[in-house]
């Protein structure tokens, strides 16, 4: 998978979990600690969050790094989960 794809695999999956949850994009990022703006840019594709903002963003929209996740992360984030 393509850089591109994978940024918007993960972009994707992002915006899908955040419509799940029910939460506003600003009250998930109160609760993680970062400004609206960052989560923006995950979906936007200019950014691509770190493991530990992944990890915490999952356990407050109630999602798992499930294989879909996982999937859309570069190798070199992997050996990090």
């Amino acid at each position: 998978m393509t850089d591109l794809k994978m940024n918007k695999a993960l972009a994707g999956r992002i915006q899908e979990a955040i419509l799940e949850s029910g939460m506003t994009q600003a009250k998930i990022s109160r609760r993680m600690g970062v400004d609206p703006s960052c989560i923006t840019r995950w979906k936007k594709q200019t950014y691509r969050p770190r493991t530990e903002q992944l990890r915490k963003f999952s356990n407050i929209v109630g999602v798992t790094l499930d294989a879909h996740i996982i999937s859309t992360l570069p190798r070199q984030l992997l050996y990090r989960l």
